[in-house]
């Protein structure tokens, strides 16, 4: 008798353990599960902004060279004065930082070089906002700010840069924020080479 209650008493504590034990797996699983659903959401989120900037960007550059955004852009480059250069394109409610990154970079390419044709154009319904935005990019460098309105069907959150040729036509479209890592290709190549060739 005393051994089958010996058994009996073994055998509800071993059953205790093991269904604390798999309740804690249970839990841990379903934490695991929680987690990657979480970092899955995430990075599904991530994924749907790249792609919709990238998209933004593509845009951006398809309407640049439309002759409608080229007649306008030859319109403002007419009105100051401007052969060709260096474009820092920025519209409202874009990333600060970026722009801000985007000036370090003319200002060394104007040290290095003593290039002088950079240009900010900005897409701002009111001057004050691009004068405020301009204002806080508390830049050395030495260039031209244009506030302009180009009616774009897209929003791109990241400002972008181009180059204005002679002919006044917008090329080498980059969008440094989209692509970091051909970032130091574009500026201290790409653009760094054209100012060589034009100085």
């Amino acid at each position: 008798m005393r051994t089958s209650s010996l058994l009996l008493t073994v055998s509800v504590f071993i059953f205790v353990i093991l269904n604390l034990y798999l309740g804690a797996k249970l839990r841990s699983i379903r934490r695991d599960i929680h987690d990657s659903e979480k970092q899955y959401n995430n990075k599904s989120i991530s994924d749907s902004i790249e792609i919709e900037n990238l998209r933004a960007a593509l845009f951006q550059d398809f309407w640049f060279s439309k002759s409608e955004v080229t007649e306008l852009l030859e319109k403002v480059i007419f009105d100051n004065n401007i052969q060709d250069g260096i474009i820092l394109f920025i519209r409202e409610n874009q990333c600060f930082q970026c722009a801000k990154s985007i000036i370090m970079d003319f200002e060394i390419l104007q040290q290095d070089t003593h290039y002088q044709n950079f240009f900010i154009i900005g897409d701002y319904d009111k001057k004050e906002d691009f004068d405020s935005i301009t204002y806080k990019l508390d830049s050395d460098l030495n260039c031209t700010k244009i506030q302009y309105k180009f009616d774009f069907p897209t929003k791109c959150q990241y400002p972008s840069v181009f180059i204005l040729d002679n002919d006044h036509y917008p090329k080498y479209f980059f969008i440094p924020s989209l692509f970091p890592k051909l970032r130091e290709e574009y500026f201290y190549n790409i653009i760094f080479n054209y100012i060589k060739n034009k100085t």
